[in-house]
């Protein structure tokens, strides 16, 4: 068993837990921020834990709240945009 502790004041985030099965991500995005166009070779879970984010592909945008989830297929270019501030985990399958 490991634990791990996030941390909500970082600049941006960063890998949290990595091995060949998944990566951990955290994100700590402030109002405004957004991602650039990015694709992962492995499915990506995206976990709001708080505030207001959106999450674009090619055909689809959508709102994501607190504690809502978003499954983000392997090789779909997608970007993050914050409405609100928020704490976001990515999990990257």
């Amino acid at each position: 068993m490991k634990k791990t502790t996030l941390d909500k004041n970082i600049l941006l985030g960063g890998i949290v837990l990595d091995n060949s099965k998944y990566q951990v991500v955290h994100l700590n995005l402030k109002t405004g921020n957004q991602t650039d166009d990015y694709s992962n070779d492995r499915d990506i879970l995206l976990l709001n834990i708080s505030g207001k984010i959106t999450v674009a592909t090619e055909d689809n945008t959508e709102i994501v709240k607190e504690f809502e989830i978003v499954e983000i297929p392997k090789n779909t270019m997608h970007v993050i945009t914050c409405l609100e501030d928020a704490q976001v985990i990515a999990i990257k399958l």
